[in-house]
């Protein structure tokens, strides 16, 4: 009897040290996104998103942009409730953000077993990508949440335990549902689902494939509002700032997958001791080979062949499968060879990381504000130009208008100016004013604007504010080896000057 209730006391022990273990990870990834959450500023599309979830929510469904409308209206929701500050809009994306760790585990666990989804778990809490994305007010983090779900639900209507369980289905068609209304990048991961479906059914439309593609219509018979909106976004070319994809960006996004958002050395370290253990890994899962290929080739073809759409940002979500792969490929190598390149990944990791903190990656526009609240004794007139950029600059500099009435007008109230173009300049035919540049590649007229103001202005001060996204020893190495990609990858900047007319 005593050996008999040891047998069993041993599951339960290991299904205890499984749950304490998986809680640990998901605390410390929680702990990791939350810790200097607002160390950088708001940038331009979280200061899009966080005006605009001020709004009502009629007026957030009918507002045309590019990202589908769930995102602001549970950020709407969340601010109503918790304030509006920068540390609360953030922190909905670190909720989404460690709720992934947790489904990744339990993806990881679906897939081969509870090794491979504790190790990647832990890989995704330490992620340097993952924690950027989850620290920031957008969207992202919830597609990418609801990206797991949806797999995770997939997989497992694929299982033979699961025939004809109805709230597994009702499961997979709400996280399917989410999953595209949290961004048009979500039908990448059902096109490569159905990829994987087909290959089971070893293409051919059986009963099996009848049934999934029944659930696959009531996902999109749901998005169907959406899609009659699509051909209007189309129309106004919302992706006409795009380009097809580059050479360089196909490298970068190599490291981003890899190594995160900020260049070091450690994450060059670490980006080639992944591809390395990928490579070596002897076995290929096809679903996740099928997850990172469909979404990077398929955007990448479109942007070539029909209209640019090739956003490496959106297509961040195929670190997932990048890191189950890496589990599996770890949890298979034999002796003490797997504890040391386990040990290592995770060194290296955490390495990376660090650097990325210290980098700013985004632009400054806190200190921008400060720097022009501090000097403008007499209450010059500000200029600024990009007229979009308005939204970050008001954050900070006049946030009774961000957070009140239309920024714009509010703005010009204020004798701030959200410009374009030069005939708007010359328009407001200003004696003295302060004028702040960003995003300064994205205007045409940028050229014919400094040439007039050279002619008809002088230029009393200058101030540079530029994101640092690489850091000092990496940039060196980089100017050596790939000057060119070097000199071609633009920092963002904001410049911001004082003229008086002659």
């Amino acid at each position: 009897m005593k050996k008999i209730n040891q047998i069993r006391q041993k599951p339960k022990r290991s299904k205890i040290l499984q749950f304490s273990l998986i809680i640990l990870i998901v605390a410390l990834g929680c702990l990791l996104r939350t810790l200097l959450l607002t160390e950088e500023d708001i940038w331009l599309d979280e200061a899009f998103s966080v005006y605009q979830s001020h709004k009502s929510v009629g007026y957030i469904i009918e507002l045309t942009d590019q990202t589908p409308p769930l995102y602001n209206i549970l950020l709407h929701c969340w601010m109503n409730l918790f304030g509006n500050t920068l540390w609360n809009a953030r922190f909905l994306s670190v909720i989404f953000g460690t709720v992934s760790i947790y489904l990744i585990y339990l993806l990881g666990k679906e897939l081969s077993d509870s090794k491979v989804g504790m190790l990647s778990a832990l890989f995704l809490a330490i992620s340097p990508l993952h924690v950027y994305v989850s620290q920031e007010a957008r969207t992202y983090a919830m597609f990418f949440m609801f990206s797991l779900a949806s797999m995770l639900f997939y997989i497992r209507l694929g299982n033979k335990n699961s025939t004809g369980n109805f709230y597994l289905r009702i499961n997979y068609c709400l996280s399917s549902i989410f999953l595209l209304y949290s961004h048009v990048y979500g039908l990448l991961i059902l096109l490569a689902q159905n990829l994987d479906h087909l290959i089971k059914c070893r293409f051919k439309l059986n009963k099996r494939y009848q049934k999934f593609l029944l659930l696959q219509s009531i996902v999109f018979i749901f998005f169907i509002p959406w899609l009659l909106k699509l051909r209007t976004i189309l129309a106004q070319k919302l992706y006409a700032w795009t380009s097809p994809p580059t050479l360089i960006q196909l490298q970068e996004l190599v490291y981003n997958l890899t190594s995160g958002m900020g260049f070091s050395i450690a994450g060059s370290i670490l980006s080639l001791y992944i591809l390395f253990l990928l490579l070596t890994n002897k076995k290929i899962h096809m679903l996740l080979f099928i997850w990172i290929v469909v979404p990077i080739l398929v955007p990448i073809m479109i942007s070539i062949l029909i209209i640019p759409i090739y956003i490496p940002k959106y297509i961040f979500f195929t670190q997932f499968p990048l890191l189950i792969l890496l589990s599996m490929g770890l949890v298979k190598r034999k002796g003490t060879l797997r504890y040391f390149f386990t040990l290592l990944l995770i060194v290296l990791m955490l390495f990376t990381l660090q650097a990325q903190q210290k980098l700013v990656t985004k632009n400054q526009w806190s200190s921008v504000s400060e720097h022009i609240s501090s000097r403008n004794y007499n209450k010059r007139p500000v200029v600024i130009i990009n007229s979009y950029m308005i939204q970050p600059f008001a954050f900070y500099h006049i946030p009774e208008c961000f957070y009140g009435k239309e920024v714009f007008s509010c703005a010009r109230e204020n004798e701030i100016f959200p410009i374009d173009d030069l005939a708007e300049l010359k328009e407001l035919n200003l004696e003295s004013f302060w004028l702040i540049l960003a995003h300064e590649q994205h205007n045409p007229e940028i050229t014919d604007i400094i040439q007039y103001l050279e002619d008809n202005y002088i230029q009393q001060e200058q101030i540079l504010f530029v994101s640092e996204k690489t850091s000092p020893l990496a940039k060196k190495i980089f100017s050596i080896t790939n000057k060119k990609a070097t000199e071609e990858k633009e920092e963002d900047r904001i410049r911001v000057f004082h003229y008086r007319r002659i």
